[in-house]
């Protein structure tokens, strides 16, 4: 019932942290443990996690060329809610565990 709750929720227009994927694919309805190295989307995984948020996963087109615009990602991504995250090393990497809803 909860998946449902959410659905419903994130079809309304509403501003969510856009968390880029170096490489890999969310699929709606999949739950998945990432591991995450950028500053903004550490900042992005907690802010969402903090404040009981949903985040739009989008895969990079090239993983080799640091992004600098929307136009280095696909036009489709895939919301998902932050369920836990864990600090892997001291390299500010970050480990978080989420369950996609749609794309």
């Amino acid at each position: 019932m909860a998946g449902n709750e959410a659905k419903k929720d994130i079809s309304q227009t509403s501003l969510i942290p856009f968390i880029g994927l170096k490489e890999g694919v969310i699929f709606p309805d999949t739950e998945a443990v990432l591991t995450f190295g950028r500053p903004t989307s550490i900042t992005g995984i907690l802010e969402a996690l903090t404040n009981d948020q949903v985040v739009c996963f989008v895969s990079q087109i090239d993983p080799k060329l640091v992004p600098s615009s929307l136009s280095n990602y696909y036009t489709v991504g895939t919301v998902c809610k932050i369920i836990k995250t864990l600090p892997v090393n001291v390299f500010q990497r970050n480990s978080s565990f989420g369950q996609s809803y749609c794309r």
